[in-house]
């Protein structure tokens, strides 16, 4: 089956490289959607797309399943942290294919504040333990502006 679109866990550097306009093109900046791997052939990948993802049961039962902290955003990349953190592997499969429409269940500002919000669930869960309180505090910061700017955008989209 075809994942949509394969993902790269979210790291300061794929950020980064994003702000730069690189991420497309090169692994240096990351490129949060991995988007130097040919899409018709499988590879292993950090994360894929929830609206199509495939496991067995048994072991998304081992994992406790989605993290019901996070609202709508975030919980399918998790889920693939912890099974890549189980010994698994996370792989993007070619053969098949879905269609997927992003963002068309609707932007509202909660759930535009839930994609940001997502965000900090998701440091705060995976790397701030590892991490020190300024680097914790600059993320928090960080995606605290990236919030405020999606919702200002959102609601200019709104006026128009």
């Amino acid at each position: 089956f075809r994942v949509g679109r394969a993902l790269r866990l979210p790291s300061l550097r794929l950020r980064f490289g994003g702000y730069l306009g690189c991420a497309s093109i090169h692994r240096l900046c990351g490129g949060y959607h991995m988007s130097w791997l040919d899409r018709n052939e499988s590879h292993e990948v950090d994360s894929v797309s929830g609206s199509f993802m495939l496991l067995r049961r048994s072991l998304f039962e081992q994992l406790g399943g989605f993290d019901e902290d996070y609202f709508m955003y975030g919980e399918d990349m998790d889920l693939c942290l912890r099974v890549r953190e189980a010994g698994y592997k996370v792989i993007y499969c070619a053969e098949g294919s879905m269609l997927h429409h992003h963002g068309k269940s609707g932007k509202s500002e909660r759930q535009t504040a839930a994609f940001y919000d997502a965000m900090n669930i998701f440091y705060n869960k995976h790397y701030a333990p590892t991490h020190s309180a300024l680097t914790t505090a600059a993320v928090h910061l960080g995606v605290r502006f990236l919030k405020a700017r999606g919702l200002r955008k959102l609601r200019q989209e709104q006026r128009s």
